[in-house]
């Protein structure tokens, strides 16, 4: 377990050492937010968690989720405040926070915000370790207007591409209520 605490006070690191049952050793303490990235930079391949403490103000706490989310995605980066975002959830959404936790909401708990954040980043390092990743490409094709011909296109291209490149190609109707790509290729719906 590598995790690293940002901006916090000896209390708030004391209690996600607590949360996360995690040797004092385990969790890199960051008085302050100055100097995180050359830190996190050092250190990136074996944090886990990034944890941000109230004390750190709304747009450094969601730069720094930035720069965990761009130089290593599968570590996970938790928010802690002392009052709900009040409209910036889609800016940490967007920022690659993996979760929001709001000390003014006791229903909420950090030790299990904690966990999960951690369940998360071990899930996603196990699933990704040793594995070369396959490059792949995605083509949308989209129309907002009803009969522009989408379905017939897309499934024209999936044909092709599959025979031309001769590798496996999937098609995702995205028209939840009233996707017919089905019917094109002479199949009936499973469900």
């Amino acid at each position: 377990m590598n995790v690293i605490s940002v901006g916090s006070s000896p209390n708030f690191y004391r209690e996600v050492t607590e949360a996360l049952r995690a040797r004092p050793e385990d969790v890199n303490w960051m008085q302050s937010a100055d100097g995180f990235d050359s830190r996190f930079t050092e250190l990136r391949g074996s944090i886990q968690l990034v944890v941000v403490s109230p004390e750190v103000d709304g747009a450094r706490a969601l730069d720094i989720a930035r720069t965990v989310n761009a130089s290593a995605p599968t570590t996970a980066t938790v928010l802690v405040r002392n009052s709900p975002l009040n409209g910036s959830m889609q800016d940490a959404m967007r920022a690659g926070v993996r979760d929001v936790v709001d000390l003014s909401d006791r229903s909420h708990s950090l030790g299990t915000s904690l966990e999960q954040a951690m369940a998360w980043s071990n899930t996603v390092r196990s699933a990704t370790n040793g594995h070369a990743t396959k490059s792949g490409r995605v083509i949308s094709v989209f129309s907002s207007k009803g009969g522009a011909g989408k379905t017939f296109l897309a499934s024209n291209l999936a044909v092709a591409a599959a025979q031309m490149l001769d590798h496996e190609v999937a098609l995702v109707d995205l028209e939840l209520g009233m996707g017919d790509v089905f019917s094109y290729f002479g199949m009936e719906p499973q469900r």
